[in-house]
């Protein structure tokens, strides 16, 4: 779905009866996209968060006496970590965490991990979940950026980003809308 469509959505169904919704017309106020598109990024990040939405692998060498390696800043979660057998390159899982394997792999961030026993030249696998792309804020707002999101929470976007909506705006009636 492109940011057009959720706004399409938005318009007829949350924010139907306001005018940021158009009263319903198919869109989004053009003066407000850029506003609307940020709680989208907000609501994406915390939805990005609970659930392994979006995987990436990544490949870490290795260094003699180097034990805490940083991941890049879009890492939300570290999933697992393996090394090839020596003899087959198959992957072997170490353990994350466990502070009686010496081989284990410890967390100490949600992007930074510690090795325990580096070995130089050893090649890593780490799966990790990371953030959404951040869709663009410039103006006007490009309707056609996609919003890469399992269909199953779609829904759930569209409520955050009306609770936040109406959580701007003032007044008891939107404030009991918005769940505040």
């Amino acid at each position: 779905m492109n940011l057009g469509e959720f706004f399409e959505g938005l318009s007829f169904g949350e924010l139907n009866n306001l005018s940021i919704g158009m009263d319903g017309a198919g869109s989004i106020a053009v003066d407000q996209q850029a506003r609307v598109t940020h709680y989208v990024n907000q609501s994406l990040t915390e939805l990005y968060h609970p659930f392994a939405h979006n995987l990436d692998y990544l490949t870490l060498v290795e260094v003699a006496d180097q034990n805490l390696y940083a991941l890049p800043a879009q890492t939300i979660k570290i999933l697992s970590v393996s090394i090839p057998h020596p003899d087959t390159d198959e992957p072997i899982m170490l353990s994350i965490n466990d502070s009686g394997d010496t081989s284990a792999v410890k967390i100490m961030g949600y992007n930074q991990i510690h090795i325990k026993e580096p070995v130089a030249g050893r090649v890593m696998t780490i799966e990790r979940q990371i953030n959404h792309a951040k869709l663009l804020l410039t103006e006007p707002v490009d309707l056609t950026q996609e919003i890469v999101l399992h269909p199953l929470l779609e829904k759930a976007l569209s409520l955050k980003v009306a609770s936040r909506v109406f959580g701007s705006i003032s007044g008891e009636e939107h404030l009991a809308k918005a769940g505040i």
